[in-house]
């Protein structure tokens, strides 16, 4: 039995799920952003309403 394929595989599956993590968090921290930002303009534009 060759432990270096099944290491080279897991390394594999440890650097997609790290991409994957990287890039979900950077698509959330945007939308978040997006999110705080239009929240805050409506919040502003309540104010000067009333």
């Amino acid at each position: 039995m060759g432990g270096v394929p099944e290491l080279m595989i897991v390394l594999m599956y440890v650097l997609v799920i790290a991409l994957l993590a990287t890039v979900g968090y950077l698509v959330v921290k945007k939308a978040v952003k997006k999110a705080i930002i239009e929240a805050h303009d409506e919040i502003e534009a309540r104010g000067k309403q009333g």
